[in-house]
């Protein structure tokens, strides 16, 4: 029993010197001086202008997004303006070139003449009409068939000026 005492004993100091040893290799390692100096860089005071730049990386979002159309489609001739100019409406930013939408007015101008004359023909139909009914010459629903075609010929005369003026 004695040597168990003994042993235990013996153990617990064994165990007490290692850990006092360690604990004064790290207090001596860290109060010792340091071999590096601190260095600081210095420079004379002197007045001067202060330039500050900032390089990143990523992407920048406009505080506010807007979208630039056109109501005709067409090929850009001339842009009259640079990136990130500021704009009033009405401003001109871009020429279109004018040959597409010329020609599709001019278009629009040979199909309104073609729908007139075709009026002027439903106007003289329904003339001729108008003096064989009164004489018993045609039947009323040949006569009420050249009153719907002129009708029909004024109403594309309306639409294809309408059309002109949105070429």
């Amino acid at each position: 029993m004695v040597s168990e005492r003994v042993g235990g004993i013996l153990k617990w100091l064994v165990i007490l010197a290692v850990a006092g040893g360690a604990v004064w290799a790290g207090l001596t390692f860290w109060r010792r001086p340091s071999d590096t100096a601190l260095e600081f860089k210095t420079t004379p005071v002197t007045r001067g202008d202060i330039t500050q730049f900032v390089t990143a990386n990523g992407s920048l979002m406009p505080v506010r997004l807007v979208e630039v159309g056109s109501q005709i489609s067409g090929v850009i001739t001339e842009i009259k303006v640079d990136f990130n100019s500021q704009v009033k409406s009405n401003d001109v930013v871009a020429q279109i070139d004018p040959a597409t939408y010329e020609r599709t007015l001019r278009q629009a101008e040979a199909q309104l003449a073609n729908t007139k004359a075709a009026l002027e023909m439903a106007q003289l139909n329904f003339d001729r009409a108008r003096a064989l009914v009164q004489s018993q010459l045609i039947s009323k629903s040949d006569y009420d068939q050249q009153r719907v075609n002129l009708d029909q010929a004024k109403a594309s005369v309306q639409m294809q000026q309408e059309d002109v003026e949105r070429a």
